[in-house]
């Protein structure tokens, strides 16, 4: 897989991004702000369980709200719930 989208990573050489060094930024950019089409090709290259790993593990600080609830819902997370409240009391805005 190929990173072209720039608006993805405008901070970073897209090009220069490293499948497997940068798994987590790749993995977050693109599950928050991806098409269909990425969202699926990252499935691909890095597996149902790490996607759903980086999803319980990291989804709660790395992902907004709302691709959290997404994610959480579609991957049919367990602790949905907790993970949501855990998302709420972090969060700056409360509403």
């Amino acid at each position: 897989m190929k990173l072209r989208e720039q608006t993805l990573f405008p901070e970073y050489a897209a090009s220069r991004l490293n499948l497997r060094g940068d798994r987590f930024i790749i993995i977050q950019r693109i599950l928050e702000k991806g098409t269909l089409e990425q969202i699926v090709k990252i499935i691909k290259l890095y597996g149902i369980h790490r996607i759903k790993n980086f999803v319980t593990t990291h989804g709660v600080k790395k992902l907004s709200r709302k691709s959290l609830n997404f994610y959480l819902t579609v991957f049919n997370i367990k602790n949905k719930d907790a993970l949501m409240k855990e998302k709420l009391r972090n969060s700056l805005w409360k509403f």
